[in-house]
């Protein structure tokens, strides 16, 4: 899709721990100094250098009642275990301007096991 930008913005600390910083953002045409674009909305991922597993996800969020206010949403991801051959975060947090919404530990997991393919054609 021509409307997302993705930008590589490199090696970078976070937290104290080495990330690579992606960047994705949408783009509007609009009369702006930048380029003569705009970007309507924009998420950061921070990956691990070594499994470029995803470990911070950022991203601006709205109060219901005003458009104009940007919240910092920030989700972590952490003690990845594989399940199945895939790589699967134990533990997720959710911060909202820095504060702590949600700390999800999960126990278990499982990957694609119990729903057929049958379960999802059209009748």
């Amino acid at each position: 899709n021509p409307s997302y930008e993705f930008s590589y913005l490199g090696l970078e600390h976070r937290s104290g721990l080495s990330v690579l910083h992606l960047q994705v953002a949408q783009i509007i045409k609009g009369d702006t100094a930048d380029r003569n674009l705009s970007r309507l909305s924009r998420v950061d991922f921070y990956l691990d250098p070594i499994s470029y597993l995803p470990l911070v996800t950022t991203f601006k969020v709205h109060p219901d009642d005003n458009m104009n206010v940007d919240l910092v949403s920030e989700v972590r991801f952490a003690d990845y275990r594989s399940v199945n051959g895939i790589q699967v975060p134990f533990h997720i947090q959710r911060l909202l301007n820095g504060s702590l919404l949600a700390d999800i530990s999960v126990s278990d997991a499982h990957v694609n096991t119990g729903i057929s393919d049958e379960q999802f054609i059209l009748q």
